[in-house]
């Protein structure tokens, strides 16, 4: 059984840890590939961990001895029978869980857990909250076997800035999953550099029968945009209602009045990205530079209007 792309901090403690407890003695390569993380990652998890008192009493620790090819529990903690969470946290950890038992229905324990944890956050509407993984894009489980077998592969990969397809030999370090869409994370053999690429444009993918051997620290994958030479420059000014995008984006914050009305400064490949975004949030938010994506705007609202019926 192979669970999610790593989760955030509290979701990955509550899988990892109680089936670190249960096994006692686990091979590194099974927990990466069980849960996607890797054993400096867990050195964090457990530090962060022991700051926190998160078991029954401070007193308790939970330690482990990581060699070149096992973690080894040293010290393990008893949990307390009835969890405690803040609302934040036990609506993350519900997330979190769903997702992962989209992918592993036979995951009977975490099925357990999950209902649970909707009968105490709903109860009067445990099965109305269904929440579908975006792992069931085409690739991504195959790309998690070859990139934990370290075979070499073949993509045919269209680009979702240009649009140009071509054919790519990747070496994959790792499929991750940020703000809703799948990645791959590796070796380009093309390009010669580190690339990602989102799964939804592999068009085709196979191994070449070679196998590779990774860096000794994978670098960390992207999770910011990466500004391009051809890229677009688009300056919002957003109102306090739509300001949640200035940290959900990639954006730099020019300036803020005392009102709360800031300026911020967008890059993007495609101008009709900043239009979508401009059209969505409608009054709150104005393209105040970016002729680009003016236009594209303009084109978006008249095929809204257009579609309902309205002239202006």
């Amino acid at each position: 059984m192979t669970y999610a792309q790593p989760l955030g901090g509290l979701g990955r403690l509550l899988m990892v840890i109680p089936w670190l407890i249960k096994e006692r003695v686990v091979p590194i390569r099974e927990m990466e590939r069980r849960f996607a993380i890797k054993p400096e990652q867990l050195v964090k998890d457990m530090e962060a961990l022991n700051e926190v008192d998160f078991f029954v009493s401070p007193e308790q620790r939970f330690s482990v001895e990581i060699t070149g090819e096992h973690v080894k529990v040293m010290e393990a903690p008893e949990f307390p029978a009835t969890p405690g969470f803040l609302p934040f946290e036990a609506l993350g950890c519900l997330v979190a869980a769903k997702a992962a038992l989209e992918m592993n229905p036979e995951a009977s324990d975490l099925a357990s857990a999950v209902e649970k944890l909707e009968k105490a956050m709903i109860p009067n509407a445990a099965k109305a909250l269904r929440i579908f993984s975006a792992a069931r894009a085409p690739w991504v489980n195959q790309l998690r076997e070859w990139a934990t077998d370290r075979r070499v592969v073949r993509l045919r990969y269209r680009s979702t800035d240009k649009g140009e397809i071509s054919d790519r030999e990747v070496e994959p370090w790792q499929v991750y999953q940020w703000m809703g869409t799948w990645y791959l994370w590796g070796f380009s053999r093309t390009k010669g550099e580190p690339r990602r690429y989102r799964v939804d444009g592999i068009q085709r993918a196979k191994p070449t029968g070679e196998g590779f051997r990774p860096p000794r620290r994978v670098p960390p994958p992207p999770t910011t945009y990466r500004r391009g030479p051809n890229d677009h420059r688009v300056v919002f000014l957003i109102r306090p209602p739509a300001r949640w995008i200035t940290e959900h984006y990639s954006m730099q914050v020019l300036s803020e009045d005392p009102e709360g009305v800031a300026t911020a400064e967008f890059y993007t490949r495609d101008p009709r990205v900043a239009a979508r975004l401009a059209l969505r949030l409608g009054p709150n938010i104005h393209i105040v530079e970016g002729s680009a994506a003016r236009r594209e705007l303009a084109t978006l609202a008249a095929a809204v209007l257009g579609r309902y019926g309205c002239s202006d």
